[in-house]
């Protein structure tokens, strides 16, 4: 070990110099190149800079449209039908996830569970019901404003059930078969169709990214009309079983109607801007109209996207990356010598072994045993 560490000493300078002149011949060689390619990279960020221009120009442009859009939105989509909101008797939800009645009837949610389901049970005296309206509500508790509990305000709903009972037999649930489901807006892959297919586990049903942090819909029809005389049960399955983690409702609220060509309609938060006249609107009123709008108007989010694209970073030249990966490899610090990191670890273990002599003859004699014939040969 002494010989080797002796010859360590005047190897590893020779191999410490050698390092630094190959990272200073890197550092030169990605210098100059860089200088190089320096006007071509120039011109590039000049056109980068041209699109972003171009791309918020028009982003603008069109945003000053909004309003008027929006406006015109709002009274094509207005209607006359009219929802009851549902009072919920008791509210579920599996695993971890909690629910709460909150005043305005709608449901809160809380908890830490990857995929759930959320059972709501109502009595109404209604009869005759025709349609089903599903609200996801803004939740200004949670990081992304919901409707759904991840930051970007996404939810999966993978399947939407409804059951009925009379409140004379409250516990004979049949399913209502429900058809023509409607949402506002749908994540892109998406089928709202799948909603009612009855498969609670598919993944594509709906789902709102990127427009979450506004409220969203959904209607439903009933193939034929539910209630009793005697008044009604009614059981509210929301299944949640996408794989992405904790996509859930964050706050929600039913309703139904007993008219019949209800088609989307609008959630209670549109409509109490609907019902004011466009020019006595406050400036809340405005903001509600203008942030779902802005969600929802695809023109807007095409635009958006484009501005996106425009402001991406000009990706590292090839050659420029290739020069950095040398330099990195040839700035590695020099590893100590192997075999001499080998004697060193054998002089230890040959100190430890010295020190305790009665472990040493048992190791001693333990091996001479083993391979001993008549040992190997009785054992």
């Amino acid at each position: 070990m002494q010989e080797r560490e002796a010859w360590w000493k005047g190897q590893k300078p020779k191999l410490e110099k050698h390092r630094v002149d190959a990272i200073a011949k890197a550092t030169a060689d990605l210098e100059a190149y860089q200088k190089e390619i320096a006007p071509r990279v120039a011109e590039e960020e000049k056109k980068r800079q041209e699109r972003i221009k171009a791309a918020e120009s028009e982003l603008a442009k069109y945003s000053e449209q909004l309003p008027q859009k929006s406006n015109e939105w709002m009274a094509a989509n207005m209607s006359t039908t009219k929802w009851h909101l549902l009072e919920p008797a008791a509210v579920s939800g599996s695993g971890m996830m909690k629910l709460v009645r909150l005043p305005d009837r709608s449901v809160k949610a809380s908890g830490g569970d990857r995929q759930a389901s959320y059972v709501i049970t109502v009595h109404t005296g209604l009869k005759n019901i025709t349609g089903v309206r599903l609200e996801a509500l803004t939740a200004p508790e949670v990081k992304g404003n919901g409707p759904g509990l991840p930051e970007g305000g996404n939810f999966a709903v993978t399947e939407f059930q409804v059951d009925v009972a009379s409140k004379s037999k409250p516990n004979e649930f049949k399913k209502v078969t429900l058809k023509n489901p409607r949402v506002d807006f749908n994540q892109e892959g998406f089928n709202q169709n799948q909603l009612v297919d009855g498969v609670p586990g598919n993944q594509n049903a709906w789902a709102v990214a990127p427009a979450g942090g506004v409220v969203h819909w959904a209607t439903f029809e009933a193939e034929k009309p539910i209630g009793f005389d005697e008044g009604t049960v009614l059981r509210f399955i929301i299944n949640q079983n996408h794989a992405a983690a904790f996509h859930l409702l964050a706050r929600l609220r039913i309703s139904v109607t007993t008219e019949t060509g209800f088609g989307l309609s609008l959630p209670e938060p549109l409509k109490a801007v609907a019902i004011v006249p466009a020019d006595q609107r406050t400036d809340d009123h405005k903001k509600t109209l203008l942030d779902w709008f802005g969600k929802y108007d695809p023109e807007l989010t095409k635009r958006n996207k484009s501005l996106a694209e425009a402001k991406t970073p000009l990706p590292e030249d090839p050659g420029v990356t290739k020069q950095k990966a040398t330099l990195q490899f040839v700035s590695n610090a020099v590893p100590e010598d192997s075999q001499l990191v080998r004697l060193r670890s054998d002089i230890e273990f040959s100190k430890k072994q010295a020190a305790n002599k009665r472990l040493t003859a048992a190791q001693d004699l333990t091996w001479a045993l083993i391979n001993n014939p008549a040992f190997l040969f009785n054992r």
